[in-house]
Order: structure tokens, then sequence, then C-alpha cells
């Protein structure tokens, strides 16, 4: 069967033809060949919960952020805008009651009461995270929040949690963290996560204040 030859012609005016594929008038001599700048890409913003659980991975990391000693601690403690009485408090309260709780603001009218956790509490959520082994970064973030925020809090709003007393059995430590969980769970959305943002704040604060070279001049 013959092969049919496609005849070919010069674009006329009004034709479609790829930019790629447009005539150029040939370079003079020493001319420089013309740059096509590159489109920019457009960004997809982020959503309101992946921006505020990346803010929250940053204040982490800035938390963990330099592990060596501190040799002028005063000049320490101003850079993280912590007065020498509110470190001082700190570090009698964690030394002589076990933990240290303070109040945070959550709007004009609202407030809550945030405390350091136990290291039971830490070992609870390591469980929780071998045992739901979450795939994703953004899960397991959230999983980490919740229980962190459960084991902390001690007070919102007009509404006071109980925490187990010294000596307490696991079964009653247990029943009560269970029922403060409860609660962070049926929070809205916004206010778990202005609650959370407040309580990286405040293991910010406390972690700086127990840095080597910090605690050991009070």
């Amino acid at each position: 069967m013959p092969v049919e030859e496609k005849s070919y012609r010069d674009p006329r005016p009004g034709d479609f033809v790829p930019a790629d594929q447009e005539p150029r008038s040939p370079r003079k001599e020493g001319e420089e060949e013309e740059k096509v700048e590159a489109v920019p890409r457009t960004n997809i913003p982020a959503s309101e919960g992946e921006q505020q659980a990346a803010d929250r991975a940053q204040l982490y990391e800035e938390m963990v952020d330099d592990l060596s000693p501190i040799e002028d601690y005063q000049a320490f403690l101003k850079e993280k805008g912590i007065s020498e009485d509110d470190a001082q408090a700190i570090v009698d309260s964690l030394f002589t009651t076990g933990f240290y709780s303070e109040k945070v603001p959550l709007t004009k009218r609202i407030s809550a009461v945030l405390r350091t956790r136990e290291h039971a509490d830490t070992l609870r959520l390591q469980m929780a995270l071998e045992v739901q082994r979450p795939i994703y970064t953004h899960v397991m973030q959230e999983l980490t929040a919740r229980y962190n925020l459960a084991a902390s809090l001690e007070r919102f709003g007009d509404k006071t949690f109980e925490h187990p007393a010294e000596g307490a059995d696991k079964e009653k430590i247990e029943a009560l963290f269970d029922e403060r969980l409860q609660f962070v769970e049926r929070m809205a959305d916004p206010a778990f996560f202005k609650l959370t943002d407040q309580l990286v704040k405040f293991d910010r604060k406390v972690a700086a204040v127990m840095r080597e070279g910090v605690a050991e001049n009070f």
C-alpha cells in the first residue's frame, strides 16, 4: 500500500504554532541567545492544621537546639524571656513537690493551668506509639500532643482535673488519665490547637530553666 505523502507549507497568519516551534530570526554575530524565564511554581497554601503542626514542630526543635552547658545563665534566661524569680520558682517546685504548674491564658476571659509531666506519662505515650504504630508524621504528632495535653492539664476554665497523689495505685492513675484524655478528645479543634500551642511554650520554658548550667545556679 503506497504511503501517503504529507504536504507541508510555511505557517500563515492566524495559524496556531506551538511556542517552541515559532520561527525565530537568526542571531546576529555576537548577539546573546534570548533566555526564556521559567514560570514560577504556585505553592499550595498549607491548611490551618498543617501550619499549626509545623509551628509546634518548630517550637519543639527550638527546645533541643543546643545541649551544651550554659555558661552565662543570666544572659540565657534573659534571651528566653524568663525572669530569675520565675526560674527559681520552677526549680524549687520541681525538686520539692515533684512537679511545676502554671496558669496560661487562652482568651481574655478563659485560662488553663498546665503542669509538668511525670516519667510514667512518657512511658504511657511510648506504649501508645508502639501499639498504634502511626505511619504518617502528622498522625504521630497529633497522638503525642493529645497524650501530653491529657497528662499536663490541671484546669481548663472553671473545670479542675484531679491528678494522682503520691503513692496512688496504677489503676487509679490510669483512670484519672483516661478521664482527662476523654475531655481533651471532646474539645473543639481550635481550642485543642490553642491549648497544645500553649503546652509547647510551657514545656520549652521549663526545659530552658532545667538546662545544664542554669538549674545548678539556684
